[in-house]
């Protein structure tokens, strides 16, 4: 809690908060709602399942129905960890254990637990358009002291029945460690980083057969792109294939030399594809080691 506080005082009174619209500051409901999701992700709710959300309680139809075996077994997950993580434990607590010394110490660690989450999303709480979940990675600290306060003291106070405990134990662990994976497997499925690599792997195979061994000096125009700008490093990819930093790899908005463009515009040249460049503005773009990608 320390460690967020000083980073609070030095982001906003030391070195200030960017003027992006990411970085706008909102001290209304999306606040809660912020903390809500920051207390959902710590749950195992996959990190997408807030970009499906129309308003509080709608989430996207389309998403539902193509993604309906995951919703149902993430809310199915998520009512069992808190019914038998947190909920059970809790009303053994108070209706049959009936021990005011247990459950005073519930209500001072279940604050604690509670303040620590609170306090160490404070850098980025009212932030509603930055909200990541390894935001939580000191919060989630206190969420799930908050959490499983109940039953760390239920155990304690039944600590002779083994065999009882035990198997409770082994329950709730099975249900959480099923619900991490059916996260990580669908975050896995739709990530960006699966469509970057896909695209990786088409162009630089594309680019190896048809330039297998480029000159130094060699100008390789790829389509234009953001996403594959990404996913090619700009022109990082060019050193992995080639071992030689002096072949690059460029895109359709590249300056095109003097000489080469006034052949263009004399000519009214559409650049989309190879084929369509003329003879005489392809023989400039080669003698300038300037090569266009054939994306077909």
């Amino acid at each position: 809690m320390v460690t967020a506080v000083v980073y609070a005082f030095l982001r906003f009174k030391i070195f200030g908060i960017p003027l992006e619209d990411t970085y706008k500051m909102s001290f209304d409901f999306r606040a809660i709602k912020n903390l809500l999701w920051h207390f959902l992700w710590t749950l195992n709710v996959p990190e997408e399942f807030k970009y499906q959300f129309i308003s509080f309680f709608k989430i996207n139809p389309k998403f539902v129905l193509d993604f309906y075996t995951i919703n149902r077994r993430v809310w199915n997950f998520l009512l069992i960890n808190l019914l038998f993580i947190y909920g059970f434990p809790l009303g053994v607590l108070f209706f049959f254990t009936r021990k005011k010394k247990l459950i005073k110490n519930y209500f001072k660690t279940s604050i604690f637990g509670l303040i620590w989450f609170v306090v160490g999303l404070l850098p980025v709480l009212f932030f509603p358009l930055h909200q990541y979940p390894y935001f939580l990675t000191i919060a989630s600290i206190g969420l799930y002291t908050f959490f499983l306060c109940p039953l760390a003291m239920l155990f304690t106070f039944y600590k002779k029945k083994k065999l009882l405990i035990y198997t409770y134990l082994l329950l709730i662990c099975s249900a959480w460690f099923f619900s991490s994976f059916i996260n990580l497997r669908f975050t896995q499925s739709i990530h960006w980083i699966n469509n970057r690599q896909k695209a990786s792997r088409l162009y630089l195979k594309k680019i190896k057969e048809q330039f297998p061994n480029p000159e130094t000096g060699t100008t390789i125009v790829l389509p234009e792109g953001g996403t594959l700008r990404f996913s090619l490093m700009n022109n990082e990819a060019a050193f992995f294939l080639y071992k030689d930093a002096n072949v690059n790899l460029t895109y359709k908005s590249f300056a095109i030399p003097d000489e080469c463009l006034l052949i263009k515009e004399r000519e009214g040249i559409n650049i989309e594809n190879l084929h369509l460049l003329n003879q005489q503005y392809q023989e400039c773009l080669i003698k300038y080691k300037i090569f266009f990608l054939n994306n077909k």
